[in-house]
């Protein structure tokens, strides 16, 4: 008997059947250990092994039953030398503002006063 001509036990065929509710057909072929090819063409050899296949499918498609979800990588997020200047730049940048609007406004503070004294000791 070659590799290729596994045959499938009744205890195998229903574990197919319960696997199938919540596997899919390459899982369940990785479950005995064979490619999903090969668990292809032995449902096709193997009528009885495609029945229970399908039987275990079927309840998988009626009840609704969800496969889980492929797991979701997060993405990284790369901070490079420019983006912590640019932050530190904005923060200066601010920093900067409110310097220049407390100079403007003793500058022109100070030239009121001038104009002030002028008017009166003139």
């Amino acid at each position: 008997m070659k590799k290729e001509d596994k045959i499938f036990t009744a205890e195998e065929l229903l574990k197919v059947a319960i696997l199938a509710e919540v596997l899919t057909s390459d899982k369940v072929a990785k479950h005995f250990m064979i490619t999903p090819e090969r668990f292809c063409r032995l449902k096709k050899s193997q009528p009885e092994l495609a029945i229970s296949y399908n039987k275990g499918a079927n309840i998988r498609r009626q009840e609704g039953i969800k496969l889980p979800p492929k797991p979701v990588t997060p993405k990284l997020i790369t901070i490079t030398e420019r983006t912590l200047n640019a932050s530190w730049e904005l923060q200066s940048n601010t920093n900067s503002l409110d310097n220049f609007q407390k100079q403007f406004k003793e500058n022109k503070e100070r030239e009121l006063r001038k104009e002030f004294a002028e008017l009166y000791f003139v």
